[in-house]
Formats: structure tokens, C-alpha cells, sequence
């Protein structure tokens, strides 16, 4: 930006607008919107909200705005400066930070091309996009006006498919969604431009689904309502402290716009309107385990019922059953509890609620022990307000937008299984089983001949890696399968089309576009490899090779994607892979791209051991399945259960075929016959080779041996013995060099350093042992603050300890302090003779210099060590930063 206002550069091809550069250059229009979202490990709960992050740590880039956005607005989050955003998706993968801030886009491509499988995208940091899509933008030299309008025009030509096909290149599938591609009606767009901010009914107890945990809305319900409002990009507003009777009351007051999990009643009718239902309960009967002899609700005659009172379930149970002793309580927890304490007999509830109640409570002698019938199903729905109809079915889109591992993202989180005893997926609604029932069979087509992923055989068996997915399919679906080969892709494509098929077994990625069928979320992913001959050494990169000879199928579904990825790259169509791999033995070819089954299939059928796997590519190829446009309710049954697979079936199905193939195919008596040969001739020359090779091999194990020996002497001269962490020694080999490095770039060196409050005390009090290991679990404490690659920790002697922290400025080195006196506090070590604290504290001092002829290393490490008396003397368990402002930066 710099060099751009002192026109040294002419445009800046992706910048954010705002005033101040609006002075110096000329902004184009926007050519790709998107949000600023928060990235997290994969374990962790979801951020919704900036709040979400209050006392933990951001990892940010050093100078980045994200950093001064936060300092500026958000003082009680910890922010831990780094070097580049590598470092902090780094932090937030070793647990050094809880969240990192960046672009949607950059995230997923980041994580996408560095494998980050551990790291999610999750929330919108809407504050920080002041509540809408950043734009990137063309800045121009503002004395380029003729320059900048010729750009206006240039971009004015780029159509939505051009941007589609960039997206794919550089970002894939999974971007959050947004109302621009939703198709909305003029009125629904005109209904989102004056209804930023959705009020939304939150329950106070009923769990898993709304409830309050903590103070902040949760829940299932919940969670789905946060998701679809990101994809219309809407804020929410929870309402909430109210009973459920309260509530449906505001919502007739017109107090509520929005109830993110209900029921359909008609009452409710008459001021809601219903978006369609997204997901469907199972209903159960619960009763302690000590209850013998009911396996039905009509077993529970004579005995007594709890149901929660004014909830819709309760009002179908009693309707339909009439003649049972039932108990009314306010909720389904107060309802189990009456079961457990044997003051009710059974509950009736949903599954799914019942399943978290007896987890969360612990409520071991209640079980499941039946589904319960009834006449309506009870599915779940939204409702809003009947004056925000347009909101219902721009709800209604949304819920489209949403992916199927999304929404079983949700349900694994909150629900688990909602089935009993099947092995299928447990949360198909009862439209989609009747389906299942009606149907009674899927006719599928499948290619003929397309190993090792399907195949017929000459006696109609359909074998390879995709048929024995689809055989797990037939099986917990328990829908039987008519298997109609073809011999191609365009064959197959023409039956759907004439309606002599259901499905199409395996399809490309984009093989639907403008078909009358859609794809699928894929079943599988694999990745490109490349094959060459065995002598050649490993491939990082194709770009390695870009100047050789590469073949790639031209029928390939990656082709055109692969010749888009390296355009400079001039790759060698072949008829087949086989074909490919046959060049690559004649040398034709220097080597051959494709998916890692297929090359490693024919590598072991036709026996080709002169050929090798040298490489792979960072790209994955997704099978997917497609399904005629008629039959929508197969797509979201199939999706269910590809998703309803865990990873221990995925890894059953996708990588046993292809050895059990090569052990079924492999002619074992030619084996032992060029053993045996082998074996004779290898016998005189293993005799004359062992007198040789057994001295070299000792001689060689003694040069390991010695230099292990000096590595581990180097290393234990550079390590505390106790603590395990650097020592002084260490510290003072690294000081200097930082200080040369921050000397030579002009950037800020702290140095902070730390000292036990009291310790001879606690020594003389609880021991020498103790003592050491209170030593070790501070020193651990410390090691885990700082988080950086570059930053350093060491033991200074007896119970202090210091860091180095290179790049680091006043603002940085407050956050380090203040969280080790917190984390340090946290330990909760018991020092009862201490006149700080009954727990064990530290007290610290901090100093920070940008390194220059007129200081030294040294007066840094004084000047810390004078902010550490400082903070003693103040009464110990605080820091204090160095004096001296004009000879120690900012401090």
C-alpha cells in the first residue's frame, strides 16, 4: 500500500475499500464478495459470535487488521501475534490459540490445500464486515481515470460462469452461502433489506434441542437457526427468560419473530406460518430398568405416565390413548427424573431429548424400552410470524442450501443416533421410509466394464470398489437393487433420461451440468497420482517435471480441470490409462496422472513392476452418484446414508477390494517357483557378501553411534535437567542472535522475565521435591504461553525464568505477561506460607527495544530484571514494564 500512494506500484488487484484510500486511488467495482469468518479446531463448540471469544486467545499476523481491529474494540480477547497467518492456523492446531480470523475463501482454500482436516470454519465475525459481504475491489492510480474505466468495462465482460469457474479452481465446494444464489423473489429480497436482525423464541429447558446453557442460547433447533441465517446473512436476536407458554403468547403479540423448533398445531396456525418440517422424531416410551414385563405402551395400564404439560406430543399421547393414569410435569427432565425416583412409572418423549437427558443427568436405571405409534407424525418445523410469511420460504431455500454433512454435523453434535435398533440411517422422516416402502427397488445403472471401481462379470455379478458401497447401501436401506450395465457414461446418461433408471452409479464432478439429473455429495474422494517408471525418485510437484512428457486419459472426468490447475504444463492425451501406463514402460511417456486406485489397480493386475506411484497431487477427485430430477426424495435418503457410514465402514469399502482382488488373482505357484530360483542363486552370493557387509555394518553402527553420543552431549548442554526446557546457556546464544536479526529488520525484542513469589518458602515448607515439581509444571505452564515458532523460552536459574520474544511490542508482551500470571493462578499449586496468595503466583518484568548501536542485549535482560524488582516491591503477583521509554521503545 505504501508503494502504491507513492506511485510505485499502478494497481492493487485485490483491496478492501474505505476512506482514506479513496484519496489516493480509484476503486472498480466488486468482483467477489465474501465474509470474514472464524476458524477453529474441529473439536471444539462452535463460535456464533464475536462475544464467543471473550478471555481466550486470537491468533493474528503482526500488523494485520484484523489485529487492530480487535485491540481497538475487543481489549478483553488475548491476541497472539505471529508471523504470517501459516503460524496462526498453526497455533490454533497445537492449542496455543482457541480461534483464528480470516476471509472465508482464504480459509478454505488454506485449509483445503495443507490438508487442515483438524480445523473448521465456523460463525460470520459480522461486527468486523460491519454486517455485510467484504468486497474485493481493483484500486487504481487515482491519475489513471482512462486506466480505471477501461478495467470497469474489462469486468463488465466476465460472466457469472466465468466467476463460477475460478471459484471451483481456487476455493471448491463449501463456501457459505448467501441470498444472491438463492433465487429470491424480488419481495424476499426486499424482506431481507428491511429485516437485518431475525428476533428469535429461545426456550429456557428443552433440551437437546432449545434450551439456555451458560446464559447463552443452545440446542440443536438452535444451531440449525444460526446456520440458515448465515447462509441469508441475517443477524439473530435471541429472546429468551420466558416460559414456553410465555413465548407462543409474544409470538401472538407479534414480540417474536421467528420459533426455530415447534410443532404444528392447528391453534398455532392461526398466527404462524410453518416453513417445512426439517426433522422428524422418534417417539419412545421410557420406564426404569427394574420395570419387567413392558415392552409396549399398552403394558403400561394401571401404571402411571409422565408427560410434560402444554407440549403438542403430550396432547397427541393423550388423545390417542385415552384411559391411562398420567402424570402432567413442566418438562421432560422433571418427567425422567419422576421415573428414576420410581414416583412415575414411564415417560413418553422423543427419542432424541431422551437419549441427551439420561446422559447428561447420569439417569442409569432409565432405559428405552419401545417406539410409540401414532396416527400423525410429529415432525419439526420453524414458524414465523404471520405478517413475515416472506421470511418462511426464504427459509424454506435455505434449508436447500444446506449440505447434507452439515446438517448430520448438527444432528451428531446434539442427537446421535435417532434410530431403534437399525443399522441404517436413523433419521429418515417418515415420508422418506414410506418412500423406501413404495419403492422396492432402485434400478441402477452402472458401466460395464470400469475397474477397479465396478464391474459385471460374464455371470451378472456386479463387482469393484463402488458396487460394494452401493451393496452397503442395499443392505441398510434394505432397498434391492436391479443392476442394468452399460458401456458408457453417455449410455448410462440416456437411460436415466428415458426413465429406464433410477441412478447412475458414478458420476464427475460437474457431470450434471444442464442434465435433467442432479449429483450427489460425494462418497468417496481420491487423489491424483503420478505413475512413472520405478527408477525415477520422488515427485514433490508436477511442476517438478512440467518439461517432460506427461499422459493423461482423455476421457478423464479431471482432464479439462487438470489442464486449467497447470496451464503451463502441455500434457500427452491418451486413449486410456492403460495405455498410459504402457508408454511409460516403452519410455513414450515419462509418466501418466490419475486417480491412486485406478493406477495402483492396473500397476498390480497387468504385473507391471518396472512401474511405480512417485508422487501425488494436492487435488481429489469425488465420486458421486446421480439421480434422475423425479426422484428428489432418493437424493436426500442416499445422502443420509452415505453420511450415516463411519469412517471404519468408508475405510472397509474403499480399501480392502483392491487387495483382496490381487490375492484372488495372484498365481502363487509361479511365486515359489522364482523364489525357489531366486533363493539358490541368492545363497552364494549372500556368503560372499556377508564377511564384507558385516564390518562395514559395524563400522557404521559405531559412527551412529558417536554421533548420536554428541548430538545427545550437544543437546544436554543446551537443556535444563530438571525443567526440560532451554537453560541459560541456551538463552544467551539465542538472545544474541535475535537481537542481530530485530537489529538487521528494525523490529521490537522483548524480553520478559519471571520469578516464583516465595519459593524458598515453599521449599523449606513442603520440600525439595515438591519443589522441583512445582518447578516443572511452571516451566511446562510457561513453554505453552507464548505459542510462536520464534519465540523462546528458557530457565534462568533457581525459580526464574525468561523469554524472548523477537517482533513482539508492548501491546504483545501485556498479553504474554497478563495470561501467565492468570494460567500460573489457574494451577492452583497450594503455597500456605505465601503473603501474595494461598495458591502459588509470579511476579514479572517486562522490557522492549527496537536493537540499535546505542543499546545491547544485555541492558534488554537488566532492563527486565529492574521491572521485576519493580513488580516485587509493588507486592508481587502483577508485571511491570521497563522504564527508560527513549532507550527501550514503547515501554
Amino acid at each position: 500500500v505504501a508503494l502504491f500512494r507513492n506511485q510505485k506500484i499502478d494497481v492493487l488487484q485485490s483491496a478492501y475499500k474505505n476512506r482514506e484510500r479513496k484519496h489516493y486511488g480509484r476503486f472498480t467495482k466488486p468482483y467477489y464478495k465474501d465474509r470474514t469468518v472464524f476458524v477453529v479446531s474441529r473439536d471444539r463448540n462452535d463460535i456464533f459470535d464475536i462475544s464467543d471469544l471473550d478471555g481466550k486467545i486470537v491468533a493474528a499476523p503482526k500488523g494485520w487488521a484484523y489485529e487492530s481491529f480487535l485491540l481497538e474494540n475487543y481489549p478483553e480477547i488475548h491476541l497472539l501475534s505471529v508471523g504470517n497467518m501459516a503460524q496462526a492456523f498453526d497455533a490454533v492446531i497445537k492449542k496455543k490459540a482457541d480461534a483464528v480470523i480470516e476471509l472465508s475463501a482464504v480459509a478454505r482454500y488454506r485449509m483445503k490445500k495443507h490438508f487442515l482436516e483438524d480445523l473448521k470454519i465456523t460463525g460470520w465475525f459480522n461486527q468486523y464486515d460491519n454486517n455485510r459481504q467484504k468486497a474485493l475491489r481493483i484500486l487504481v492510480r487515482k491519475d489513471w481515470p482512462v486506466f480505471h474505466a477501461m478495467l470497469e468495462k474489462a469486468l463488465e465482460t466476465v460472466t457469472p460462469g466465468d466467476i463460477a469457474v475460478l471459484e471451483q479452481k481456487w476455493l471448491g465446494k463449501g463456501a457459505l452461502d448467501s441470498g444472491e444464489n438463492m433465487n429470491l423473489t424480488p419481495d424476499e429480497e426486499i424482506f431481507l433489506r428491511n429485516h437485518p436482525v431475525i428476533r428469535v423464541a429461545n426456550e429456557l429447558d428443552w433440551p437437546p434441542f432449545d434450551f439456555v446453557e451458560n446464559g447463552r442460547p443452545t440446542g440443536f433447533a438452535i444451531d440449525y437457526a444460526r446456520l440458515l441465517a448465515r447462509t441469508i446473512g441475517v443477524d439473530l436476536e435471541f429472546v429468551n427468560g420466558h416460559t414456553w407458554s410465555q413465548l407462543l403468547e409474544m409470538g401472538r403479540q407479534n414480540q417474536v419473530d421467528l420459533f426455530p423448533g415447534l410443532w404444528k398445531s392447528s391453534e398455532r396456525e392461526t398466527f404462524l406460518t410453518f416453513t417445512r418440517s426439517y426433522v422428524e422424531l422418534v417417539k419412545v416410551l421410557a420406564t426404569r430398568k427394574d420395570l419387567k414385563q413392558v415392552e409396549t405402551l399398552s403394558d403400561m395400564k394401571g401404571k402411571t405416565i409422565a408427560m410434560p404439560h402444554g407440549y403438542t406430543l403430550t396432547e397427541a399421547i393423550m388423545n390417542e390413548n385415552p384411559g391411562f393414569d398420567y402424570m402432567l410435569v413442566d418438562n421432560p427432565q422433571e418427567g425422567l427424573k419422576q421415573v428414576s425416583l420410581g414416583k412415575a412409572d414411564g415417560f413418553v418423549g422423543s427419542l432424541g431429548i431422551i437419549n441427551y437427558l439420561i446422559k447428561k443427568h447420569f439417569l442409569d436405571n432409565v432405559t428405552v424400552v419401545a417406539e410409540v405409534q401414532l396416527d400423525h407424525s410429529l415432525p419439526l418445523y420453524m414458524a414465523v410470524r404471520k405478517d413475515m410469511a416472506p421470511l418462511a420460504s426464504i427459509l424454506d431455500k435455505a434449508m436447500d442450501h444446506v449440505s447434507t454433512g452439515q446438517y448430520q454435523e448438527i444432528v451428531e453434535k446434539w442427537i446421535g443416533s435417532m434410530a431403534i435398533g437399525r443399522e441404517g440411517p436413523g433419521n429418515l422422516t417418515r415420508r422418506e421410509k414410506e418412500y423406501l416402502e413404495e419403492k422396492k427397488q432402485l434400478v441402477l445403472s452402472v458401466q460395464a466394464e470400469n475397474l477397479p471401481f465396478e464391474s459385471v462379470d460374464e455371470k451378472g455379478q456386479y463387482t469393484g470398489i463402488v458396487a460394494d458401497f452401493y451393496r452397503s447401501m442395499e443392505e441398510k436401506l434394505g432397498l434391492p437393487m436391479d443392476i442394468v450395465p452399460c458401456n458408457s457414461f453417455q449410455e448410462a446418461e440416456t437411460m436415466l433420461a428415458k426413465g429406464r433408471c433410477d441412478m447412475i452409479s458414478m458420476v464427475g464432478q460437474n457431470a450434471a451440468d444442464g442434465k435433467t439429473y442432479r449429483v450427489t455429495e460425494p462418497y468417496v474422494e481420491y487423489p491424483l497420482v503420478i505413475a512413472t517408471g520405478s527408477k525415477a525418485i520422488y515427485i514433490n510437484s508436477l511442476d517438478e517435471i512440467a518439461e517432460k512428457k506427461i499422459g493423461v486419459s482423455r476421457n478423464a472426468w479431471f482432464f479439462d480441470q487438470l489442464t486449467a490447475w497447470y496451464p503451463h504444463i502441455e500434457f500427452q492425451a491418451v486413449d486410456s490409462l492403460e495405455q498410459g501406463l504402457s508408454k511409460v514402460q516403452s519410455e513414450e511417456l515419462f509418466a501418466v496422472v490419475d486417480m491412486a486406485p485406478k493406477i495402483g489397480f492396473y500397476i498390480q493386475e497387468k504385473q507391471m513392476v518396472d512401474l511405480k506411484i512417485s508422487g501425488e497431487l494436492p487435488y481429489d477427485v469425488p465420486l458421486r452418484g446421480g439421480i434422475a430430477g423425479r426422484e428428489k426424495i432418493l437424493l436426500t435418503v442416499f445422502e443420509k446414508t452415505v453420511n450415516s457410514l463411519d469412517k471404519a465402514e468408508k475405510k472397509e469399502i474403499f480399501q480392502s477390494w483392491i487387495t483382496l482382488k490381487y490375492q484372488q488373482d495372484f498365481d502363487y505357484s509361479l511365486l515359489w517357483k522364482i523364489l525357489l530360483v531366486l533363493g539358490i542363486i541368492g545363497v552364494f552370493f549372500l556368503y560372499r557378501h556377508i564377511s564384507v557387509a558385516r564390518y562395514n555394518v559395524e563400522l557404521a553402527g559405531l559412527n551412529k553411534k558417536l554421533t548420536r553420543a554428541n548430538k545427545k552431549l550437544e543437546t544436554i548442554s543446551y537443556m535444563d535437567g530438571l525443567t526440560g526446557i532451554p537453560n541459560r546457556r541456551n538463552f544467551d546464544a539465542v538472545l544474541k542472535k535475535e537481537w542481530h536479526r530485530c537489529r538487521r529488520n528494525r523490529g521490537f525484542l522483548t524480553v520478559i522475565m519471571i520469578d516464583i513469589d516465595y519459593f524458598k518458602r515453599y521449599n523449606d515448607l513442603y520440600g525439595h521435591l515438591a519443589g522441583d515439581d512445582c518447578l516443572k509444571r511452571v516451566a511446562a505452564l510457561i513453554d505453552e504461553v507464548p505459542g510462536r515458532p520464534g519465540d523462546f523460552v528458557a530457565r534462568y536459574g533457581g525459580e526464574e525464568f525468561v523469554i524472548v520474544l523477537p517482533d513482539t511490542d508492548r501491546n504483545g508482551a501485556e498479553l504474554i505477561a497478563g495470561k501467565i500470571l492468570s494460567d500460573v493462578r489457574k494451577l492452583e499449586i497450594v503455597h500456605e506460607d505465601s503473603d501474595v496468595s494461598r495458591w502459588l503466583t509470579v511476579s514479572i518484568g517486562v522490557a522492549c527495544v527496537v536493537p540499535g548501536k546505542k543499546n545491547s542485549s544485555m541492558k534488554l535482560v537488566e532492563a527486565a530484571d529492574q521491572a521485576l524488582y519493580r513488580a516485587k516491591e509493588a507486592g508481587r503477583n502483577q508485571f511491570r514494564a521497563a522504564e527508560q521509554p527513549g532507550r527501550f521503545g514503547r515501554f
